[in-house]
């Protein structure tokens, strides 16, 4: 489990990160009562309208800024949904009951399995499958032929 904690940690966001993100969020609040494209009929009335229209000339820059807050949006969901589904494995690993799994079976979890594996590579000939999991573990497991 600890692994896995470090896992989810790891993914967060960094307060850089954060704060960067801020920055991008507020840089567009500030403009967003501007026209995306000039047509030479807006005429700036203060020095704060002039470096809008200087911050929107170069649409490429605000391409590449849009992009990034994308980016970690993308990841701060990411993130917040590793959380839960943590949680939600924590509580169904709680919820099982004690088995003796040399003489007892119990009832394959396909919502589990569905949940936590990311992806399973089987190779070639072996029987070997490699297990990605969610909270970034691996489990590599020989099958029987």
């Amino acid at each position: 489990m600890d692994d896995a904690k470090a896992f989810i940690a790891a993914n967060r966001l960094s307060d850089e990160e954060r704060v960067r993100m801020d920055q991008i969020k507020e840089e567009f609040e500030m403009l967003g009562d501007f026209p995306d494209e000039m047509d030479g009929s807006y005429i700036p009335y203060n020095p704060v309208d002039i470096l809008a229209i200087q911050r929107l000339a170069n649409l490429k820059e605000e391409e590449l800024a849009r992009e990034e807050l994308s980016q970690l949006e993308r990841k701060d969901q990411e993130w917040v949904k590793m959380m839960d589904d943590f949680a939600w494995f924590i509580s169904e690993l709680e919820q099982l009951s004690d088995f003796y799994p040399n003489t007892e079976r119990i009832e394959f979890r396909l919502d589990i399995y569905e949940r936590l594996v990311k992806k399973g590579i089987v190779g070639d000939d072996d029987g070997v499958v490699d297990y990605r999991l969610l909270f970034g573990a691996r489990k590599v497991v020989k099958g029987e032929r």
